[in-house]
């Protein structure tokens, strides 16, 4: 069984604690904590020390908190080459019934960058000492919305572009930051939808809902030198625009990256937790 403890930095004896059981489909059971207080996404970690989960053998850790109206998520790095991953290709956190491996929700942040170039496979030789310094203003620009839905007896995948401040009527907050050498990730999502809230997750009567933690794939055959690969199965979105089809959740964007001599190899996150909604005292 793969070990997974909670942790909190800065104290001078490292206590670990066992708070996840793992499952026999290999998915983890997180027990979401309780926020008794207002959380800002702001990209800072300093209300996440308590509530941080470490995965043995990992590059990341995760936290998940929730109060009456929303789930929190963080996801925190100190990986040169996944920092980089995650500011160039994006990432994605999805949201599915407790206990299935089935996206229903969820949100792209940050965006595919294709207009800034990270060197990865000097970042995957260690060799990071002129790395382009992140665009975090384009990071934290924009999102998508991502839902799948069912059309004529077929599943399609929607996707609607926002602007993070535009997302914010909709409850659905998001920041990515960098702190000394650590990347912080923050997403605010509804939990259930009403009238205000027209995205949310919708947990169902257990109180528990599944979340995927997805990197992009990272392509690097069949690049035709001196001209950009394109996006096939769909185009550019408009803002507010929605599209269907194409891109799926499985299937990732490709990057406008030049050929490499030498193809890093990724670092990927593949993670499935089902998390267990707090209840306030």
């Amino acid at each position: 069984m793969v070990a997974i403890h909670r942790y909190e930095r800065g104290l001078s004896l490292f206590i670990l604690f066992s708070i996840i059981i793992s499952l026999s489909c290999g998915d983890f059971i997180v027990e979401s904590k309780w926020c008794a207080g207002k959380l800002e996404v702001d990209g800072n970690d300093t209300e996440w020390r308590d509530a941080k989960i470490y995965f043995e053998g990992e590059k990341y850790t995760i936290g998940v908190k929730n109060d009456s109206t929303f789930l929190y998520v963080l996801l925190a790095t100190q990986d040169k080459q996944l920092q980089m991953q995650i500011l160039h290709f994006g990432f994605i956190v999805s949201f599915g019934p407790a206990g299935e491996r089935k996206k229903s929700f969820g949100i792209r942040f940050p965006l595919e960058n294709k207009k800034q170039d990270f060197p990865l496979t000097r970042i995957a030789k260690g060799k990071d000492t002129k790395l382009p310094v992140p665009d975090l203003r384009f990071a934290n620009r924009g999102l998508e919305i991502l839902q799948l839905r069912k059309m004529l007896g077929k599943k399609h995948t929607f996707t609607r572009y926002m602007l993070t401040a535009q997302a914010k009527q909709y409850g659905i907050e998001s920041r990515v930051a960098l702190h000394s050498k650590e990347l912080i990730y923050e997403l605010k999502v509804p939990l259930r939808t009403d009238e205000q809230f027209k995205y949310a997750l919708n947990p169902g009567s257990d109180s528990g809902v599944a979340v995927f933690f997805e990197t992009p794939e990272m392509e690097f055959d069949n690049v035709v030198p001196g001209k950009p690969r394109g996006l096939p199965g769909h185009g550019m979105l408009p803002p507010g625009g929605m599209i269907g089809g194409g891109m799926g959740y499985d299937g990732m964007r490709r990057s406008n990256m030049r050929p490499y001599t030498n193809k890093p190899t990724p670092v990927k996150i593949r993670q499935w937790v089902t998390v267990r909604i707090a209840v306030g005292e």
